[in-house]
């Protein structure tokens, strides 16, 4: 089973992350443990070849997609420099963790984190999966500050990549197996965040470039209140009851 990651990493700034070879998308490298001596990198041991790794870069914008190319690298070493509290790859005698990255995909338009993050769409989803799993972002939707590496469980993946869809008319690189694999999951998902969004503010607008599926989106949101679903059902009798009581 391929999983998905999101590394958030400062480059600006950053010569070892802006060029040579521990440079974005070429690797991921880390401590073994935090200052406290904290095991917060434990999911650098989980990445297995052909993982697909997210990269959210400069606490901005998720820039680019690349794949795992290797297991962990336990015996990597790194110099810590105190007086900066910041590590040097490959120098030094501080253990570290180390996974090799090919394949590197610049996206073609970046995803700023407000478009994903502030967009009131996805509010309550981005939050149940936040009660579920260890994510990039806290219960408040900002960033969370102290994680480098985090799991993109399947629910997230299919929000990220709508975002992008949404701006581009495309995928994600990469991303189309796992994409196929919770088809089923991802449109009903979708339509119920619609709905959501429709009873709560009483008119959704959908927008993008030609030939991004807007049409579609709006046929299969009519359908499924024409339709009876139950789930849309409770969500109207709720509604309603909030309604009727103001």
């Amino acid at each position: 089973m391929t999983n998905v990651w999101l590394e958030k990493t400062i480059v600006k700034g950053r010569k070892h992350r802006e060029e040579g070879e521990y440079s974005l998308g070429r690797v991921l490298w880390s401590p073994q443990t935090d200052k406290r001596g904290a095991d917060i990198y434990a999911f650098m041991r989980e990445i297995k070849p052909g993982d697909i790794v997210l990269h959210l870069i400069n606490d901005k914008e998720i820039f680019g997609v690349s794949v795992a190319a290797s297991e962990v690298d336990k015996n990597f070493k790194r110099l810590y420099i105190p007086e900066e509290n910041r590590s040097v790859p490959g120098k030094g005698d501080s253990p570290g963790y180390m996974i090799r990255l090919r394949n590197f995909v610049k996206l073609n338009q970046p995803i700023d984190r407000d478009e994903l993050l502030k967009n009131d769409l996805y509010k309550s989803q981005l939050q149940k999966i936040r009660s579920e799993h260890k994510v990039f972002y806290r219960s408040d939707l900002n960033l969370n500050q102290g994680a480098y590496l985090t799991e993109v469980p399947m629910d997230l993946l299919v929000i990220v990549n709508d975002v992008y869809r949404d701006k581009t008319g495309e995928d994600l690189p990469y991303v189309d197996a796992c994409l196929r694999s919770s088809e089923v999951s991802s449109n009903s998902s979708r339509v119920s965040r619609t709905s959501d969004l429709l009873l709560s503010k009483k008119q959704v607008v959908f927008y993008g470039p030609p030939g991004t599926g807007k049409t579609y989106e709006a046929q299969k949101l009519a359908a499924s209140f024409l339709s009876g679903d139950p789930e849309n059902n409770a969500r109207l009798e709720s509604r309603n009851r909030k309604d009727s009581s103001n």
